[in-house]
């Protein structure tokens, strides 16, 4: 308590890792707190099968990468450690269309593709962005489904952050010889599970590295659990590895994702009432990025060729369709996916005619629940959507407790269903001669499943309308920022990474170096040597 910080940063993912390097650069004093643990690249596990090093169930133990949390209105997959979802996610690096530049919840504020565009740029070098060249065989079944339904022109390969330059295996591929030593891709499809080859760029190969080389401290295994400003510091109470301890900053950056920072911040502004100036919008316009997750499994085509992600294409004006792969012998989603049902919107047709689907045939059933060769013979569909609609977060009571919770409903209520990509699932499917699944989730509940929870925290003018300004700052609290996935404004329709990468690049060009700054940023470093 007695040493304050220039800054506290909540979270090292693709907000908090931009913010740490950022300040530092600017001379600030950086601490970040990162709930999750560090990993090294031999740390992650061979399979997702390591439930212990893959999953994020601190209460069980594990303390993995992959955190799967379920909601009555929502099922989320997110990531945990130092570098945030970028241990866990499939490397894509995706700008969204003009639709989502546009859209009605922030237009009025700027002009956002163009003071954008040059952050991307610089978000695209430090994240090593690079566009896939090859075709696999599932990229080649894609690309003919796209055909078929007269989008042949939409598809292409995705762009990823993933180091593919085996001339400089063992060498810094990126950053002149500043940065880390890298190795190549194998092409294992591993990228879900933990890299074990060096080739992936997580934000600590990058954005993390640099920072603490210029002096940021990083402490891992450390989860916030309140905030209190006094009218000039703020006072952060946290819990690491059983015991508590105080911190305080002149500045706090909110990074902790979607789902920990409106954990964070909801229970600061309801619970402890620590800040009860937060904006009322808080937990409002929540959202999925319209996403539904589907598949095709038992193919006689090896389909998880390549990395994890390796093509899109764009079935209709508003839908975006990737495809998914897991490495041989992940097959831990596969509990996830049960039998296709014919398509409908009516919830409780779809339900009848699964349990009919299943009493028909319990031997599919059960094959596909323990498919050995499911990574192997399965591809998963991302369906991203760039449509207007959101749910609510909020926190209620549970068991003398309060915890979050989802509203969903409206005449733009998120849909669990969503006709588009059951449409692409089937093409697919019959192209590849595999057989359609659905999430269970959304068969069995209506809930809607997504890899990208976003949204949470409103633009506005003023605290009447929305958390944070048009540059991230809280309202009513000095030299706070909320920099993640909550801050998106509106479904992208494609994978949120790289445009959470931006906008944190964007943030924090408006903080102004610190009075006396002598540290020299990583570009010059670079550009030097």
């Amino acid at each position: 308590m007695a040493n304050i910080v220039d800054y506290i940063i909540i979270g090292s993912g693709f907000g908090g890792s931009v913010a740490a390097l950022r300040l530092a650069e600017k001379g600030y004093s950086v601490v970040v707190l990162e709930k999750g643990k560090r990993f090294k690249t031999e740390d992650f596990p061979k399979t997702n099968w390591n439930l212990r090093k893959y999953l994020w169930m601190p209460g069980l133990g594990f303390r993995g990468i992959q955190n799967l949390t379920y909601f009555k209105n929502a099922f989320i997959l997110s990531g945990c450690g130092v570098g945030g979802g970028s241990l866990v996610y499939a490397n894509t690096l995706m700008k969204p269309p003009k639709a989502f530049f546009i859209n009605e919840q922030w237009r009025e504020f700027n002009d956002w593709e163009s003071i954008l565009e040059p952050h991307y740029e610089t978000a695209g070098f430090m994240l090593g962005r690079t566009k896939l060249v090859d075709k696999n065989p599932e990229d080649n079944i894609l690309h003919e489904v796209a055909a078929g339904l007269g989008k042949k022109d939409s598809f292409d390969n995705v762009y990823v952050g993933v180091n593919f330059n085996k001339e400089k295996e063992g060498q810094d591929p990126y950053f002149n010889g500043f940065g880390p030593k890298r190795n190549a891709c194998t092409l294992c499809a591993g990228c879900m599970v933990g890299c074990r080859d060096n080739a992936k760029n997580t934000l600590d190969k990058n954005y993390l590295y640099f920072a603490e080389k210029l002096g940021a401290e990083i402490i891992p295994n450390t989860k916030a659990y309140k905030i209190e400003y006094d009218g000039k510091t703020y006072n952060i109470s946290v819990k690491s590895k059983g015991k508590k301890k105080y911190f305080r900053a002149k500045g706090v950056i909110v990074s902790g994702g979607v789902l920990g920072t409106l954990d964070l911040l909801l229970k600061q502004k309801y619970k402890y009432k620590t800040m009860s100036g937060i904006s009322g919008t808080l937990g409002n316009k929540l959202r999925t990025n319209s996403e539904s997750l589907c598949a095709a499994t038992f193919s006689d085509i090896k389909l998880n060729n390549g990395v994890a992600i390796s093509s899109i294409f764009k079935p209709d004006n508003n839908t975006y369709v990737e495809i998914v792969k897991y490495p041989t012998g992940s097959n831990v989603m596969r509990s996830l996916l049960t039998i296709a049902v014919n398509d409908s919107k009516n919830t409780k047709l779809r339900k009848f005619n699964y349990f009919f689907k299943v009493l028909v045939n319990p031997i599919l059933f059960l094959r596909m629940f323990f498919n050995r060769k499911w990574a192997d013979n399965t591809i998963i569909f991302l369906v991203m959507q760039t449509v207007d609609n959101s749910m609510k977060m909020v926190l209620k009571n549970r068991f003398f407790r309060k915890k979050l919770s989802i509203v969903n409903k409206g005449q733009k209520k998120v849909p669990a269903y969503i006709a588009a990509g059951q449409k692409v699932m089937r093409s697919y499917s019959k192209i590849a001669n595999a057989i359609p699944q659905n999430a269970i989730t959304e068969i069995l509940f209506n809930t809607p499943s997504t890899a990208h929870i976003l949204g949470g925290c409103p633009m506005g003018n003023s605290v009447e309308e929305g958390v944070v300004d048009r540059n991230l700052s809280v309202f009513n609290y000095p030299n706070m920022y909320i920099v993640d996935g909550s801050v998106i404004q509106g479904n992208l329709g494609v994978n949120p990474s790289f445009t959470i990468t931006a906008l944190a690049e964007y943030a924090m060009s408006k903080i102004p170096e610190k009075k006396g700054n002598v540290v020299m940023s990583v570009k010059d470093r670079i550009n030097e040597k």
